[in-house]
């Protein structure tokens, strides 16, 4: 029941002094010690105190001034105000983290809406926790009235009569008594601010979230504060560090000036220190990082605080429930090696209790399903705990990515998309291991999360966990997995252009398993150097590589391996010309991995198979078999697939001559492989570009791709990349001498009527305007149709039809030229550049 309507009447009211102000009173006490001062009507209560027992005359009030300078939120303004003046009645709150700035912006918001408020604006503050009693009867008595037998009931009546603007400012601090506020408002309007998004529950809508400041804005107040003159780029590192929270950035520069500390020095002692020692000038809440964390630290029970400390020691930026669960013990972990068993439903109920309690204070937030913390908050948990506890926490997360990691490290795609949500926290626990030097955890993490980072594109952070893996699998003395983590680091430096490495690293890893007897291992590294020569166009040493590694695995029976060769049989005689056998191995390959049901396999064999109907002409079919290639690769999220698949498409179609959607196909497949840093299949999509810049008579743009891609390809020591490229730029340079002979021939054919002087004249503009062509559009238009105007001008018999059929010549060059020429270049491109190709191959392996 709401306070107004238990006291409808206040008869001991006693008025007291009234004082005018504007077209509005406002009431205030008129004790022997009042002292009002009179802003706009509003009467601000800023503090309470009780001297002997009894209600002191209120003191000085004064109003509660927006900070200086206040920083946007002009969104979060705006929206505060309309609610104000469009629902006076609602409780608004605003909520947020300690430091955030929730009172700033009250009183910004306050001074913005105080004409709407003719009773005046009440701030009432319960940092102090007062008691509710106590706040009624200061209600009464600011506005010059002497409290009775009913404090409550009395500033019910009063709020009734002038309906004020109730600000509760710090309402978490005493919850109990701001649900006493706002139950007994009556008719006035309610602001309340709160780390506690409880505390209001039940009397309003949801809060005004009330989140750190755009960096921008940060920025703005850091400089505001500490004054100009700091490099932008260390305040920017600054804010990061600090997380934009508006309390720290303002200590920060408090700091600067009270130490006359240099911004750089600074950033150090924030990086390396805790925070008590750099965001911390006094013991007041508003003084004070640490302190300002402590209230609500404080009122944490031990779950909740167990559970902020899991949230601050998990290495990623969130933290899914069952990890808080495990990492807070409330899991149980049932350790079989070499093996990590979980029950992920034990615990949980508990832990989403507590991380409930921590969204509720404001110290996490919640992402979905998933929770994060606020920079500092992080920083100030781990400052918390003790050693014993911290490693106790860090031991039982490890236990748990781990057991997480082997759970799904099949390749299905729902096992990877599980891996991917955790993938952040996963690489930072193995960090952990690897940092802690246990090995054998390291060595587990790598083979759980090696084909997953491959798969999906990882190759950075992939390099970095084999390096980690090698070191370990060497400090235990594993031959073994050293060997084979080392072979796989290798197939990295390959994908990412490191040839030279690549191979030395592949050939360190076979003598070990040549040392170890393993068979098995010998074949794949085998196969993987025929993949690094027949990369390079050493065709001879790869079918030899390749065969070694098929005798191998058909000794040992491994039909999945002999599969996989198959495939790169088929694709090495495919490049070669042998297109035959190409089919022939292809189809032993593609019956083998049906009989497995080898999905994956069965996907890169029909690739190849669509390669090959391209190649022949079938186009239907090459559509077909290069279309489930790529939705296959898109469903298992294979980046490196999806870029292959992508690119041959986009041959095919540039083949059929739709340059618009190839051009596109290309682009897709090159930023694929430039995320994923493959050289070599940037230098290829460079490469096909460059064909359809030519296509489409874009010379400056085919040579500007085209270079770019022999650069990469030198560097690789990619024979093939070179070989194509060359043969690209040399046809550039044919079409360049082509179109200064067109324009040459036309300029000399329309000005020979005139005399040789005026041909010879005519033929220089016209070899000039064709070698501008090569760079603008608008020339190789103009050499178009002067070629196609000389060619009318030669067949009118008059020189009324020579001029009649030479203007009609240059429209129809004009007009089509870009078609004409690029249907001329597409039935003739490939086979010149073919022709320049494997001349210029041949040349290079007589050299070689």
């Amino acid at each position: 029941m709401d306070a107004s309507d238990t006291f409808p009447q206040a008869p001991s009211l006693r008025e007291g002094t009234t004082s005018q102000h504007d077209d509005h009173s406002t009431h205030v006490s008129a004790g022997r010690d009042a002292a009002v001062a009179d802003h706009g009507g509003m009467a601000i209560v800023t503090h309470f105190t009780l001297a002997g027992g009894t209600l002191p005359t209120p003191p000085a009030l004064r109003p509660i001034a927006p900070p200086h300078p206040f920083v946007d939120r002009e969104a979060e303004r705006c929206d505060l105000v309309q609610a104000l003046a469009t629902r006076p009645g609602d409780v608004h709150t605003l909520a947020g983290m300690g430091g955030v700035g929730k009172t700033a912006l009250a009183a910004r918001v306050v001074h913005d809406v105080t004409d709407a408020f003719p009773g005046g604006v009440l701030w009432l503050s319960l940092e102090m926790a007062p008691h509710p009693d106590t706040l009624w009867a200061q209600i009464v008595a600011a506005y010059g009235y002497v409290p009775g037998a009913h404090p409550a009931g009395d500033a019910c009546a009063v709020l009734n009569q002038h309906r004020p603007l109730l600000v509760i400012d710090n309402a978490e601090s005493a919850p109990a008594t701001a649900r006493a506020l706002l139950q007994g408002r009556g008719a006035a309007a309610a602001l309340l601010t709160t780390r506690d998004r409880a505390v209001a529950a039940g009397y309003g809508g949801p809060p005004c979230d009330v989140c750190p400041l755009p960096r921008a804005d940060d920025m703005a107040l850091f400089v505001a504060r500490a004054g100009p003159g700091h490099d932008p780029a260390l305040v920017d590192q600054l804010c990061e560090l600090l997380g934009d929270l508006p309390l720290a950035v303002n200590l920060a520069a408090g700091y600067l000036i009270a130490y006359a500390e240099p911004l750089a020095g600074y950033l150090a002692l924030l990086r390396g220190s805790r925070l008590g020692e750099v965001l911390h000038l006094d013991g007041r809440r508003d003084m004070s990082v640490p302190v300002t964390f402590d209230l609500t630290y404080r009122a944490l029970d031990d779950d909740a605080r167990l559970a902020l400390a899991v949230l601050a020691l998990d290495g990623g930026e969130t933290t899914g429930l069952p990890a808080v669960a495990a990492g807070a013990g409330w899991t149980l972990l049932q350790v079989c090696e070499p093996t990590v068993r979980l029950n992920l439903r034990e615990g949980e109920g508990r832990a989403r209790h507590a991380l409930n309690a921590l969204v509720r204070s404001s110290l996490a937030l919640r992402e979905v399903a998933r929770y994060t913390l606020h920079p500092l908050v992080r920083r100030y948990a781990a400052e918390q705990m003790a050693d014993d506890q911290r490693d106790a926490v860090h031991a039982r997360l490890l236990a748990h990515y781990l057991a997480y990691a082997q759970a799904h490290k099949q390749p299905p795609a729902a096992d990877y998309d599980a891996l991917e949500a955790e993938r952040p926290n996963l690489l930072a626990a193995m960090d952990r291991a690897y940092q802690a030097e246990q090995w054998a955890t390291v060595r587990r993490f790598m083979w759980a999360l090696d084909e997953y980072l491959d798969v999906r594109g990882y190759w950075s952070e992939r390099r970095t966990r084999l390096e980690q893996a090698i070191r370990a699998a060497e400090a235990e003395g594993h031959q073994r997995d050293a060997a084979a983590f080392g072979a796989n680091w290798a197939g990295v430096l390959y994908r990412t252009g490191n040839w030279a490495t690549a191979r030395w690293e592949y050939q360190r890893v076979l003598t070990i398993f040549e040392e170890l007897g393993k068979p098995l291992e010998i074949a794949t590294v085998y196969h993987q150097l025929g993949l690094l020569a027949q990369s390079t166009g050493a065709h001879a040493e790869a079918r030899q590589l390749y065969h070694h590694s098929l005798d191998i695995v058909e000794e040992q029976g491994d039909m999945a391996s002999i599969a996989k060769t198959l495939n790169q049989l088929g694709s090495l005689a495919q490049d070669t010309g042998n297109y035959a056998e190409a089919r022939r191995l292809y189809r032993r390959s593609l019956g083998i991995k049906e009989q497995l049901g080898d999905k994956v396999g069965i996907a890169t064999t029909l690739h190849g198979l669509g390669l090959l109907a391209q190649t022949m002409g079938e186009y239907d079919k090459a559509r077909r078999l290069l279309q489930h290639s790529l939705d296959s690769a898109e469903e298992r999220e294979d980046k490196a697939s999806i870029a292959s698949s992508l690119h041959d498409l986009a041959g095919l179609t540039h083949r059929m001559g739709d340059f618009a959607k190839a051009r596109c196909l290309y682009r897709r497949s090159l930023d694929i492989a430039e995320k994923l840093g493959n050289q070599r299949g940037i230098a290829i999509a460079l490469h096909s570009l460059g064909i359809i810049a030519l296509n489409v008579s874009d010379y400056a743009e085919a040579r500007r791709l085209l270079r770019r891609s022999l650069n990469i390809s030198e560097e690789l020591g990619d024979r093939v990349g070179i070989v194509n490229s060359e043969a690209a730029l040399r046809l550039a340079a044919c079409s360049l001498m082509l179109l200064m002979a067109a324009g040459g021939f036309g300029g000399f054919r329309l000005g020979i009527s005139f005399g040789l002087p005026v041909a010879l004249l005519a033929g220089t503009a016209g070899c000039i305007i064709g070698l501008m062509s090569y760079w603008s559009v608008l020339a190789y238009v103009l050499t178009c149709a002067l070629f196609c105007a000389s060619m009318g001008y030669s067949i009118g018999s008059s020189l009324d039809g020579k001029i009649v059929c030479g203007i009609a010549g240059s429209v129809i060059g004009a007009v089509a030229s870009r078609r004409i020429t690029s249907w001329l270049f597409r039935l003739r491109t490939n086979m010149w550049i073919a022709r320049i190709r494997y001349r210029l191959l041949a040349r290079r392996s007589r050299r070689g």
